[in-house]
């Protein structure tokens, strides 16, 4: 098996949400942040014969760049590399030392907000997050216009950045934690539910994410 590079974007993001992964059997991967505030799945073009867990994951995307273009097989106790007559074992670790992730789907309870974030919109607030230091995104519903925006909902500035991204009736401020946002370049359809949780589903990759709990909406 080799991985190609839109697996390796993928496994890339991964390791900004958790350091460690448990590769299940099959085409589906996940991952879910320590704190539990995140949850991200890909199904990738590539199946996994057997499972294994990884303890670091970017040490793991690191010996695969040793190589050009590696054979991965997976061993009880290692992954080996072997590209020519070059060959690396890779230790796996024990699952009960890292965070596993459910393997049930998750169902959003009652989306009251919904739209659609270009690649564009997102890249220009996440630019603007890193620019401007400001610790949080919001979606805001005001005014007939859904917005992204950059923000600090808790803190002392008064700076904010904002993008129109569709149209509502409804009043609305879903506040997410810059942190939590470690999204693959792209665009996504975006569910938010009152309730606490968000849905971000793109071209291959899917976000579950918290929403902060000085959030709003009104109908």
């Amino acid at each position: 098996m080799k991985l190609d590079n839109d697996t390796l974007q993928v496994l890339k993001n991964f390791s900004a949400i958790n350091k460690n992964i448990m590769f299940k059997p099959g085409n589906v991967i996940r991952t879910i942040s320590s704190t539990k505030s995140v949850l991200a799945k890909a199904t990738i073009k590539q199946d996994f014969e057997k499972g294994f867990a990884v303890y670091d994951l970017s040490r793991f995307i690191g010996t695969l760049s040793l190589f050009n273009d590696p054979e991965i097989e997976i061993k009880d106790s290692y992954v080996e590399l072997i590209e020519g007559n070059n060959k690396f074992q890779y230790a796996v670790t024990d699952p009960s030392l890292i965070i596993v992730p459910p393997d049930r789907e998750i169902e959003l309870p009652n989306p009251e907000v919904n739209c659609l974030i270009s690649e564009e919109a997102l890249n220009r607030v996440m630019k603007a997050l890193s620019v401007s230091q400001l610790p949080e995104i919001a979606i805001v519903g005001k005014n007939g216009k859904i917005l992204l925006q950059a923000v600090d909902t808790r803190g002392t500035s008064n700076d904010s950045f904002s993008v129109e991204v569709g149209e509502t009736e409804a009043r609305f401020r879903m506040v997410f934690r810059s942190d939590c946002m470690k999204l693959i370049p792209g665009s996504y359809d975006v569910s938010i539910s009152s309730k606490g949780l968000s849905h971000w589903k793109g071209a291959t990759v899917e976000y579950w994410i918290a929403v902060e709990s000085n959030s709003s909406f009104e109908a």
